[in-house]
C-alpha cells in the first residue's frame, strides 16, 4: 500500500520483489559482516582491506538499487551482476591475502558464501521466469 491507497501488488511484482529483496538483503548483510573487518585488517596491511571495502560498496549499491524507484519490482539481471562483482572482489581479496594464512579465513568463507549465493541467484532467476509466465497466463 502506498500512502493510504489500496494498491494491489501483482503476482509478477511480488515474485520480482521477493527475488530482488533476497539478493539485496544478503549482499547488504555481507557488507555489514565484512565491513567490520576493515579496521582490524587495516592494521596488518592496507591492501588487505581492498576486498572488504569493495564488499561494503557493492552491498550498499545493491541495497540502494533495490530501494530506488521501482527497481524492487523489476525483473533485472542487476542482482546477479552485484553478486558477480562481490565474488570477484572476494577473489581479489583471496589473491592479495593468500600469503598470510592468518588473514585468509574470512576470504575463504566469503568465497563459499558468494559462490553459493551466485548459484541461488541464477537458479531463482531462471525459475522465476516460469512463475512469471504462469502468473501472466489467463486464469
Amino acid at each position: 500500500m502506498v500512502q493510504g491507497t489500496a494498491e494491489r501488488l501483482s503476482a509478477a511484482d511480488a515474485i520480482n520483489r521477493g527475488y530482488n529483496m533476497l539478493i539485496a538483503t544478503i549482499l547488504g548483510l555481507t557488507a555489514l559482516a565484512f565491513g567490520t573487518d576493515i579496521i582490524p585488517e587495516a592494521g596488518d596491511k592496507l591492501a588487505y582491506i581492498t576486498d572488504d571495502l569493495l564488499l561494503v560498496i557493492i552491498g550498499v549499491a545493491a541495497v540502494t538499487w533495490y530501494l530506488v524507484g521501482r527497481n524492487s519490482y523489476s525483473r533485472s539481471l542487476a542482482p546477479i551482476v552485484f553478486v558477480v562483482l562481490a565474488l570477484l572482489a572476494q577473489v581479489a581479496g583471496f589473491a592479495i591475502e593468500i600469503g598470510d594464512i592468518g588473514d585468509l579465513g574470512d576470504d575463504i568463507a566469503g568465497l563459499v558464501l558468494l559462490g553459493a549465493l551466485l548459484i541461488v541467484a541464477v537458479v531463482l532467476y531462471s525459475g522465476n521466469r516460469r512463475l512469471l509466465e504462469r502468473a501472466a497466463a489467463p486464469a
